[in-house]
């Protein structure tokens, strides 16, 4: 037989009945204290059901008691739904303004009624029956919101369905932007890598937008080889030019941006789709390379955002055309 350990006898020596009974004090006070406020505010005995049961039947009610049993019962389930929420989120944010909001009303009826109790007064201002009187209403809105937002927890699939579609699209375009790269590039490989897995991007996130861009410009995959020999660059009297390894930043081609920038004959927006990067980022490169071009010593500013990999082609690629 196992015996018991100092967790389960700590669990077991935990109790809350104290708690309860003496907040029974408490509970007797204030439900004293706002049915006191509720007769002085124009609630008393009301018959319900009037024209059908004779007054002072079982349906003729004390209205006053309809004050603790709505705004101190509320405020006190929005203080345990604030205590026990599980993530930081709408529900928890709403259960403690609202739980405070309830409590300092609370306080504010039972602070009312106690000092026009000792002033002796019979009736209470008419700003104090204006809120009084607005008190259950104001409970059953902020119930009903309690209500919804916390069912709206207990369904939290829904959210997590749309984050998870949500991922899943970035990481799809993520792969339609690579794959207009490296049609860019010439890799026709690269290209059907990418895009042929009729499970992977076309099944989760494939953008159509996308698509209509690589028919466009002629970038879709081919996977046939196409026979005809192709002809050798022509060189220079000095000799060939050795080849420049192409220096990338994210996947997408720098030197290729430098050298359509310089060239001029390219819009933005037809180097932004070559080169698989957005128009914004051609226009601060452009800007950048303008200056670099009458000075290739010349400091850009961090506030144009232009990457240092750019700089460096750029200067590199001026100083090569000087």
């Amino acid at each position: 037989m196992s015996q018991p350990t100092a967790t389960t006898e700590a669990k077991r020596s935990m109790r809350t009945w104290p708690v309860l009974l003496l907040t029974l004090p408490a509970f007797t006070a204030i439900w004293g204290g706002w049915v006191g406020l509720g007769e002085k505010t124009g609630f008393g005995m009301i018959n319900l059901l009037p024209g059908m049961v004779d007054d002072g039947k079982w349906s003729t009610l004390n209205t006053a008691i309809t004050l603790p049993i709505g705004l101190e019962t509320y405020a006190a389930f929005a203080l345990h739904t604030f205590m026990n929420a599980t993530k930081q989120g709408t529900l928890r944010k709403f259960a403690g303004w609202s739980a405070l909001a309830s409590l300092l009303l609370g306080g504010g009826g039972q602070v009312a009624y106690h000092v026009m109790e000792s002033l002796g007064w019979e009736r209470a201002p008419l700003w104090v029956t204006a809120i009084v009187g607005s008190l259950p209403v104001l409970v059953l809105g902020l119930g009903t919101v309690l209500a919804s937002l916390i069912r709206r927890e207990a369904n939290g699939q829904e959210d997590t369905t749309v984050k998870v579609s949500l991922a899943q699209r970035v990481a799809g375009m993520r792969s339609s932007v690579q794959a207009v790269t490296a049609a860019a590039r010439g890799n026709v490989a690269e290209v059907a890598a990418n895009v042929t897995d009729p499970k992977g991007i076309r099944g989760v996130a494939w953008d159509a937008e996308l698509e209509k861009d690589l028919d466009a410009h002629g970038l879709r995959p081919v996977v046939e080889e196409d026979p005809t020999p192709v002809s050798p660059a022509p060189t220079s009297p000095a000799g060939p030019r050795p080849p420049r390894q192409a220096t990338t930043r994210n996947g997408w081609d720098v030197a290729k941006a430098v050298r359509l920038i310089l060239d001029t004959d390219h819009s933005d927006t037809e180097i932004g789709d070559l080169v698989g990067i957005s128009q914004k980022m051609i226009q601060r490169s452009r800007r950048a390379v303008r200056v670099l071009k009458s000075d290739p010593t010349a400091t850009i500013p961090e506030a144009w955002k232009v990457p240092a990999t750019v700089l460096d082609v750029a200067r590199r690629e001026i100083r090569a055309m000087s």
